[in-house]
């Protein structure tokens, strides 16, 4: 039996063989704060979309700071200068 050692991310847990491949996926994880990036700050949120009935046909996150459409593929939104923690008042 052999022991296998991991490096686990202290932002969203995910693992590596690697140390460095560890260190360097924390250093642009979506969840570090330090990025700025969406899933972090407060303004967050969902926004829906109605038909003409009044029925919700789409729905998206989105942020209500800069007013933008976010996590759509090709969409990544880091250092944002609207990022707020969502401690702050």
């Amino acid at each position: 039996m052999k022991q296998i050692t991991k490096y686990q991310c202290d932002y969203c847990n995910r693992s590596y063989v690697s140390k460095y491949k560890a260190k360097e996926h924390e250093s642009k994880c979506f969840y570090n704060p330090s990025n700025k990036s969406c899933v972090t700050c407060k303004h967050v949120d969902v926004k829906e979309f109605f038909d003409s009935e009044g029925k919700v046909y789409d729905a998206v996150s989105w942020c209500y700071q800069m007013d933008i459409e976010i996590f759509r593929k090709g969409c990544v939104v880091k250092h944002c200068v609207g990022w707020k923690t969502k401690e702050d008042e």
